[in-house]
């Protein structure tokens, strides 16, 4: 008797067990998912062990195989970084693809590497016209305090003068708002809208409001300047910040989210991004590698319109 007694609750706290792990963790049907993969993603090829940081990067191979992974998975443009650091066959084999490219120049407060990345992106956008069909000069150098305003315009105005693209610089939202003046150097304005890295953090049931806000008020102090959404995402793994809860349900629910929203309001946007960067652990921790569409393998995260499990 106490041996069956014994075993019945062997059983009931292995299955309480299992409920409990199971239940939160069982797949989940995310309204709206059933959606085309995202037009623009942003690309940084390297892969496992590969890092900017130690100048180790991604071999031709490697990115050849990369962008016909994701012109395969629907993906139409890609955003860069640096127009250097193997980038620089990206428009050549874009071209041949079908694929377009909004290129970049990386900036930071090293001279020489900011002249060699200027000439690179001008090279690059006057050589592969028809697949280039816009540059950024920089990226979030503001934020960062790399350089000073006036630099930053005179990286700008430099790069204007010598292509036939749109040019614009991108920063997170609110430095545009802080720094109006850089509106008159840009054909274009390109802002990020990452709710999980807000220093309020915003979670996935306040996001449709949060991002019409942010556009709302870019739209209504630039309103003769087109906005391009450079950055946007969700993190599939990490810590919490508030409400804002990094995993691949919310991934997905986000993703449905945006998606509504940008066809509800014609919405230009780039999703952040291609692959999963384990690179990056080393500057924003876990979070910081965990915002692609594939993972680090090349694995996709998630099919759309298919049940998600966290």
């Amino acid at each position: 008797m106490r041996i069956a007694i014994l075993l019945l609750s062997i059983a009931l706290a292995v299955g309480a067990n299992f409920a409990a792990w199971w239940l939160p963790n069982r797949p989940v049907a995310v309204e709206g998912s059933k959606v085309e993969p995202p037009r623009s993603v942003s690309f940084s090829p390297y892969r496992r062990g590969q890092s900017p940081l130690t100048a180790s990067y991604a071999t031709p191979a490697e990115i050849e195989s990369d962008m016909k992974l994701l012109a395969a998975y629907g993906v139409k443009s890609l955003r860069t970084y640096t127009s250097l650091e193997g980038i620089e066959i990206v428009p050549r084999l874009a071209g041949a693809m079908g694929l377009k490219v909004t290129h970049s120049a990386w900036l930071s407060s090293r001279p020489l590497a900011n002249a060699q990345e200027i000439t690179a992106l001008q090279d690059a956008a006057n050589r592969y016209p028809d697949t280039i069909d816009r540059v950024i000069v920089g990226n979030e150098v503001l934020l960062r305090n790399d350089l000073k305003i006036d630099e930053l315009i005179t990286f700008i105005r430099r790069v204007k003068s010598s292509i036939k693209q749109p040019v614009s610089y991108a920063d997170v939202w609110e430095k545009w708002i802080e720094t109006p003046e850089l509106a008159d150097e840009v054909d274009f304005i390109t802002i990020h809208i990452l709710p999980y890295w807000e220093n309020e953090p915003i979670g996935i049931d306040r996001i449709r409001k949060h991002i019409l806000d942010v556009y709302n008020l870019v739209k209504a102090r630039f309103p003769n300047k087109p906005i391009l959404i450079g950055e946007t995402g969700w993190p599939t793994d990490g810590r919490m910040r508030a409400d804002a809860r990094p995993g691949l349900v919310e991934r997905v629910r986000f993703e449905a989210i945006f998606r509504q929203l940008a066809q509800e309001n014609g919405f230009d946007y780039n999703v952040i991004e291609a692959f999963d960067q384990p690179w990056k652990s080393l500057l924003e921790g876990t979070i910081g590698e965990s915002w692609g569409v594939f993972d680090a393998d090349r694995v996709p995260k998630f099919k759309a319109g298919e049940p998600v499990s966290a």
